[in-house]
């Protein structure tokens, strides 16, 4: 029996997945191409929704730089209300959003 690292879910070191692996490198391609022109249109947006929220909507919070952040991503808390309400009525409104962080997402 062959034995994994924790790291890699108890699998067998070596066993990376090669169409993966080639995929991301197209990916990565097709960023180097667009990224630029992306961040220039998606930044404004961000920071129109992000004031929006933040002069409508009391006891929110900004949770991270100013500037220095991706272009696609905003980060506010809602003080006094729950998470999983407050997520309700953003999918109802086509809002993509979570209340915790992918990372801990397997975590339970």
């Amino acid at each position: 029996m062959i034995y994994g690292g924790h790291q890699e879910r108890n699998r067998r070191r070596g066993t990376e997945s090669v169409p993966l692996i080639v995929g991301m490198g197209k990916a990565a391609e097709l960023a180097r191409k667009r990224l630029p022109n992306y961040e220039k249109k998606v930044r404004p947006l961000r920071d129109a929704l992000e004031k929006g929220i933040l002069d409508a909507i009391p006891n929110t919070e900004l949770n991270s730089h100013k500037i220095h952040r991706l272009a696609n991503t905003t980060h506010i808390t809602f003080h006094d209300i729950e998470s999983e309400a407050l997520l309700i009525l953003l999918d109802q409104e086509g809002v993509c959003a979570s209340s915790g962080s992918a990372c801990l997402a397997d975590s339970g």
